[in-house]
């Protein structure tokens, strides 16, 4: 499963410990690693919610408004990471608020 996360391939972690979840006997095991896949497709959506607000910040910098905010307000609307949304919805707003265009 480590290894699955060190190549980025998330869903593929997550399916194998729920296989390995499945397999256990022990319910006091079970448990704690429920918790920890919790715990962990928790960390895996923020990263994933941090590269996209990271995606939608190269666009911004590139002056890519008309491509930054859709994806400003999709993460505003969606991250499972309440500072994230903030941030997002922030430029989301200020780009509305400055009515920056696309420079092309």
């Amino acid at each position: 499963m480590n290894r699955l996360l060190e190549q980025g391939r998330d869903e593929e972690a997550l399916a194998a410990l729920d296989r390995f979840i499945a397999q256990t006997q022990q319910e006091e095991v079970r448990s704690e690693m429920q918790a920890q896949r919790e715990s962990l497709a928790k960390g895996i959506a923020k990263n994933r919610a941090a590269a996209a607000y990271n995606d939608a910040i190269a666009l911004f910098n590139r002056r890519d408004y008309a491509a930054a905010l859709p994806a400003f307000e999709k993460l505003s609307a969606e991250s499972p990471d309440a500072e994230i949304a903030k941030k997002a919805r922030e430029m989301a707003e200020e780009i509305r608020r400055t009515g920056k265009k696309t420079a092309r």
